[in-house]
Parts: C-alpha cells; structure tokens; sequence
C-alpha cells in the first residue's frame, strides 16, 4: 500500500534529501516537501531539480517566494531598465536565483499554499485560528510563526526576542484537520507535536517537521498513514542559525 510522505524544510541539504529519500519512499509513494528547498545550504538549486525530476510535490515556502519575486522584478529591471525594489539577502542567493532555469521558475509558481490529504493540511508556515483555510491570508501562511493576543501575524525580528505577550500559531490552533508544517526549526533532534482535544473528544494535532538540517540537526519525514517519522542526520552544519534551536 503506497504511502504519503511529508518531508520537511531542506534548504539546499542534497546528499540528506538523497538519502532520506532512499530510506523512507518506495514505488507509488506520494511526496510533499513542505517547501524551502532553497537558500542556506550546499546544493539548493540542486535540492529543487531533484524534487522536480522526481515528480515529488510541494507546498510554497517563504525562500521560494523570494526568489520567485526576485525573478520577476530581475526580468523587469533587464528588458525596462527598471529599479529592482528589491535587496538581495546576500549575493549567494542572487547566483542561486540566476542558476534557477525557466523550468525551475515554472514549477515555483506552481506550488499550491496549502495541500489537504484525507484529514490533514500541508503547509510551509502556519494558519490563522478563526479563519477556513479559503480564507486564509496567503501571505501569512507561508510565514506565519508568532501571534499577539488578538491572533494578529507578528513578524520575526531576528535582532530582537519575541514579546512576552506573543504565542506560536499552532498553541492556539482551532481547525478540525491535523496540520504538518515546518519553517522554524524546533529541535535539531526530535520534531514538535502538539496536541488539541475537541469538545467532541477528538485529538488534532500540529506537527513540526523542521528539524534544522541545514544547522546541524536532522531532515525529517513523516510518513501520514503510518504516523512515524523516518530521520537522516546531517553531515554537518551547513548554517548557523541567528536564534538559539533546542538540541
């Protein structure tokens, strides 16, 4: 019986993409990558050809949104000498963007927000409590991590610790489908579940597959109909992360 495999964040980690893929797919297999495949690490564009090739599916991540935006004003600024509003990360991502083919673009653009599969949703960042999925903002999905008292997005300030009135999305989750996501590293070792209990007994989970390959940690899939994840340790750290990530 073929089975769904969800793996989380990559972010240019190849030989332990190759290698979780070899350990936790079979033939007839449904993948989703839960989307950044690129930025950070050794081979991105690499890591999002062989997910391609392979006819492996994905959400939208956040870096993929970059480079997607990045491409489009690039196009505009060389054929109407127009200013790129845009600032490049860095100049490793500007090359990584130029090494992307037509094809790769292509693909990017047709990442879906979100998956449902049976009674679980797919997502890069996270959700909104209060809203239905077609109503989500799809903005927010795809970097949504912290939420202050009235359930409004916060964005990330690296320089600066979260205030002490925020909470993570998935605390106060209040759909009725289970949720796998990744997009911030919880662990380098163990991914993050988090339990709801409905008033009609049921039990939802959000998991958090982002287990900080490309720092050190561990690339993680999680197979659905089975309920176990299968984990490959990364070579080395490949980044450093600019926040502190439980070991």
């Amino acid at each position: 019986m073929a089975n769904t495999i969800i793996i989380g964040d990559i972010h240019g980690c190849l030989t332990e993409f190759e290698e979780l893929v070899y350990q936790a797919v079979r033939p007839g297999d449904r993948v989703i990558c839960l989307g950044d495949l690129l930025d950070k690490g050794p081979d991105p564009v690499g890591c999002l050809q062989y997910a391609r090739h392979k006819g492996f599916e994905s959400v939208l991540g956040n870096h993929e949104d970059w480079h997607l935006r990045w491409r489009k004003h690039e196009i505009r600024r060389k054929r109407d000498g127009y200013g790129n509003p845009m600032r490049p990360k860095d100049q490793t991502c500007v090359v990584q963007n130029e090494a992307l083919s037509d094809e790769d673009i292509t693909w990017m653009w047709s990442l879906p927000k979100y998956l449902v599969v049976g009674s679980w949703v797919v997502v890069h960042g996270g959700l909104v409590p209060g809203l239905p999925l077609d109503q989500q903002d799809p903005t927010r999905i795809i970097r949504l991590r912290w939420l202050d008292e009235e359930n409004n997005h916060i964005p990330v300030d690296y320089a600066n610790p979260p205030p002490s009135d925020v909470h993570h999305w998935s605390t106060v989750y209040d759909g009725d489908l289970n949720v796998v996501y990744g997009h911030e590293p919880c662990s380098l070792s163990e991914p993050q579940v988090t339990a709801h209990h409905r008033a009609d007994g049921r039990e939802v989970q959000c998991i958090d597959l982002d287990t900080g390959c490309v720092h050190g940690g561990r690339l993680t899939a999680f197979v659905l109909e089975k309920g176990y994840f299968v984990q490959v340790k990364a070579r080395r750290c490949y980044a450093e992360s600019v926040y502190p990530i439980p070991a």
